[in-house]
């Protein structure tokens, strides 16, 4: 009987999540609120609540003042959102044991940085990342997808983002430790994009510079990574994929041919998911970043972020912040200050360099 009923529910709750994801797609179906003040939050949700109770008492006289004072609270912080500059956006999707960043230039360019894992049942993990985007809902918005190199946690949902998204550009490793994943999703869409990235080669685009450094051999498949460096109003952000202490090294050698301070960085997705092969001490001197990000899953069987990169980035008085911990991780500037917000909740907003002492991020 029990086992019955498990399977009935089952099916019914599949039905009601059918029907969530279908009808969330609808045009209007999505509303996205402002941030709201806790006193605008509290002050909707007692509207809310009364205009609930006229509407059951059949009171519209209460029901229509309840609606009015609710257009009151909510018109401002709507107006303001909706004239708000464009700002840079970074978001550090939580896929699990993976890495997908998703960015957004005040122009409305966008760019996806690895996909994450591959879907085991329906769609992959970055699809719940970017339903908070519209990146795949309006295809059109999907500039650029950059894949760092041939393993499943970072090109494995490689072949939905082209058939969902449709990016006019990919950027992947090829040749030496090819992402043939990549290449078979791009032959099964009929897309020829000759943007393919051999060991050595750098691809430059107005706003970001994607690098594949090449390391002392043997080269390995994590060493053999692309690393993005982006930028807006002069402030960068780094993803060097799974590089290694010997990529970093690599990355560094090739950096420094260009400019001085060119990997100099606001934000700094560790390597390799936090691990103590990546994130070297004369890298991070280099890099010397605001906040370091560690893209991981919830109580994965690598220890990642590994304990000896935690306390570097302590030692520095770098915050951290982790997918496993803090789920989805949005940051965002307009050049002067940066916001971040959290699925978790936590966040903080001040000028660039400045991070508020109220907020402990480091466990």
């Amino acid at each position: 009987l029990g086992s019955g009923v498990e399977h009935a529910g089952g099916w019914a709750a599949w039905g009601i999540a059918m029907i969530a994801h279908y009808a969330a797609r609808l045009p209007g179906a999505v509303l996205s609120m402002p941030p709201l003040s806790m006193g605008a939050a509290l002050a909707v949700t007692a509207l809310g609540l009364a205009l609930t109770a006229a509407l059951a008492a059949g009171q519209w006289r209460r029901a229509a003042a309840a609606v009015f004072s609710l257009f009151l609270v909510l018109a401002p912080p709507f107006w303001r959102n909706w004239h708000a500059p464009r700002h840079f956006v970074v978001m550090v999707a939580d896929v699990g044991q993976g890495l997908a960043v998703w960015m957004r230039w005040p122009d409305h360019r966008t760019l996806l940085f690895d996909t994450g894992p591959p879907a085991f049942h329906g769609d992959p993990p970055l699809r719940r990342a970017l339903a908070c985007t519209g990146a795949d809902d309006a295809p059109a918005k999907l500039e650029t997808a950059v894949v760092s190199h041939a393993h499943a946690d970072h090109d494995g949902a490689i072949g939905w983002v082209i058939d969902a998204c449709h990016p006019n550009a990919v950027v992947y490793p090829v040749i030496d430790h090819a992402s043939r994943r990549t290449e078979n999703a791009l032959e099964n869409a009929g897309v020829s994009v000759p943007r393919g990235l051999a060991l050595g080669a750098v691809e430059r685009d107005s706003s970001w510079i994607a690098v594949r450094a090449v390391p002392r051999l043997p080269v390995s498949t994590n060493d053999s990574s692309i690393a993005l460096v982006a930028s807006a109003w002069g402030h960068q952000v780094l993803v060097p994929g799974d590089l290694e202490k010997a990529g970093e090294a690599a990355l560094v050698e090739v950096a420094s041919q260009w400019e001085d301070e060119i990997l100099r960085s606001d934000v700094l997705v560790l390597g390799h998911h936090g691990s103590r092969t990546s994130s070297s001490a004369p890298f991070l001197d280099l890099v010397r970043p605001r906040v370091a990000i560690a893209s991981a899953g919830l109580q994965n069987s690598f220890g990642h972020p590994h304990e000896e990169t935690v306390v570097m980035l302590r030692e520095r008085g770098i915050p951290l912040l982790r997918t496993d911990r803090d789920g989805t991780i949005l940051l965002e500037t307009d050049g002067s200050e940066w916001w971040c917000a959290t699925a978790s909740g936590r966040g903080w907003r001040g000028r660039l360099g400045e991070l508020p002492r109220r907020r402990r991020w480091l466990p």
